[in-house]
């Protein structure tokens, strides 16, 4: 039985979708701490179960009769989803999980500028401390994360972010989660870190051209304040915690700490991902 944490996500939700191609519905289950939003994919038959992050006897029920969990990192702060984490951990090793596919992040260190990266640099110590056979899925910035920055330079010619000067290597999610499912199905019982990439590692100002030329018309990068960024970011709701990760991670990313290109996911999707190019055409 392969069970999924925050399938009703957006990440989740694209890894349900390609396995169902894989595995029947018999073998898989669908957790979630609100497990109502995974009422359309119960209509279709599939399992579906609570899994609260804050709850170990939830989380120890959900994984009754699981060979295969795939733990996807939340959004919570930093000390509160560290221990999240090693709880979730310590229930699989409880209730006999034989393997725990994790969703990482690239450059999971302490000296990060990044917030989140304490968080995962946790986990992935949990994880081999465990002794629960793992696959860690360093994944870098998803490429959607630059959505809301592109429609806006597609309305106004402006492509404007902190660290816009910094290269980042972009990965689709819904190329992590065909990566994610070709790791939950293919038995392996050793483990190991993949650290994956996009194809290139692109800043702002090369995006902005390629932006020119496939809009037809004239986009320019900015570096954008990093206050000015907070600020926009408390203005949609977010919650301090979030407001300074984020922030964090453009810091992150002006210092090149996720400029290196691995060819990893290459390697297991072929020369099929989701490019930069293949992304600005859908704001076309």
């Amino acid at each position: 039985m392969i069970v999924i944490t925050g399938a009703s996500g957006s990440l989740g939700n694209l890894v349900v979708e390609a396995l169902s191609n894989k595995q029947s519905q018999t073998s898989i289950k669908l957790t979630s701490r609100t497990p109502e939003k995974l009422s359309s994919w119960n209509s279709k038959g599939y399992s579906v179960a609570h899994f609260d992050f804050d709850d170990p006897a939830s989380m120890e029920d959900a994984l009754i009769g699981c060979s295969t969990l795939l733990l996807i990192s939340g959004d919570a702060p930093v000390e509160k989803r560290i221990k999240q984490h090693g709880f979730a951990i310590d229930a699989a090793k409880k209730m006999g999980v034989s393997h725990i596919v994790y969703t990482s992040f690239v450059n999971p260190v302490e000296e990060s500028l990044f917030p989140f990266a304490k968080i995962h640099q946790q986990t992935e110590r949990s994880l081999i401390e465990s002794e629960i056979s793992y696959s860690i899925l360093r994944n870098p910035s998803y490429i959607e994360n630059l959505a809301g920055a592109l429609t806006h330079a597609r309305q106004t010619g402006v492509l404007a972010l902190p660290g816009a000067k910094g290269k980042s290597t972009y990965l689709a999610k819904q190329d992590i989660a065909k990566i994610i499912v070709e790791l939950l199905t293919s038995n392996n019982e050793s483990s190991s870190i993949y650290e994956l990439s996009g194809p290139e590692a692109i800043d702002l100002f090369e995006i902005a051209t390629l932006a020119s030329d496939i809009w037809e018309t004239k986009v320019e990068a900015q570096v954008l304040p990093e206050e000015n960024f907070k600020q926009m970011l408390s203005q949609v709701g977010l919650p301090e915690f979030m407001v300074t990760a984020i922030s964090g991670l453009q810091q992150a990313t002006a210092a090149g700490e996720y400029d290196l290109v691995s060819n990893t996911a290459t390697q297991i999707l072929g020369n099929k991902m989701l490019t930069i190019r293949d992304y600005l055409k859908t704001f076309a």
